[in-house]
């Protein structure tokens, strides 16, 4: 009877350890960006403070979203997102009005019940006409999943201005996120 309960712990605790192991082995990571976000930047007057230049809500389908780049797998299968890049863009950019009227620009992601979280940032951004930036990630591995779990959120936009821009301007965010999927 001993050697039957004995056989028994060691059978139930192999299963169980083989159980967490092929857990394990059916992870996947993907990288995946939505749709392009696209926004106006109001014209800006110069300011050695900080000020806030935009705002945009974000609603994104994470189960379409993972479905599409890990057939198989869904929302509920999400067990990390993060930052990947995050890429902003001018589309009537010109030597008056671009990036370089920019000192700084900080990038923070808000949801409801949460602090806002400082995701990009360049501190001190070069003086050279540029119609793209590629704006570094805050912090590598921050976790954003509490963040972007239920979809809807909104990226806020803070810069010091160097100059005034003479205008508008179109721009659109190009943003990748890295998902650990799992069981």
């Amino acid at each position: 009877m001993k050697l039957l309960f004995t056989t028994l712990v060691c059978v139930f605790a192999l299963t169980i350890t083989s159980c967490k192991k092929i857990a394990e082995a059916l992870q996947t990571s993907i990288s995946a960006s939505p749709k392009v976000i696209e926004f106006e930047i109001p014209k800006l007057a110069a300011n050695t403070s900080e000020v806030t230049f935009k705002e945009v809500q974000v609603k994104i389908d994470m189960d379409s979203l993972v479905k599409a780049s890990a057939p198989g797998f869904g929302s509920r299968n999400i067990k990390s997102i993060k930052l990947r890049s995050f890429k902003l863009e001018l589309s009537n950019a010109d030597d008056a009005s671009n990036f370089a009227n920019l000192e700084s620009v900080n990038g923070f992601l808000n949801c409801e019940g949460k602090e806002p979280l400082q995701v990009v940032a360049i501190p001190n951004n070069p003086d050279t006409k540029a119609s793209i930036l590629n704006v570094p990630i805050s912090s590598e591995g921050i976790e954003l999943k509490e963040y972007l779990a239920g979809g809807t959120f909104r990226y806020v936009l803070k810069s010091k201005v160097r100059r005034a821009t003479a205008k508008g301007l179109n721009a659109r965010a190009t943003v990748v996120y890295d998902f650990t999927l799992g069981l």
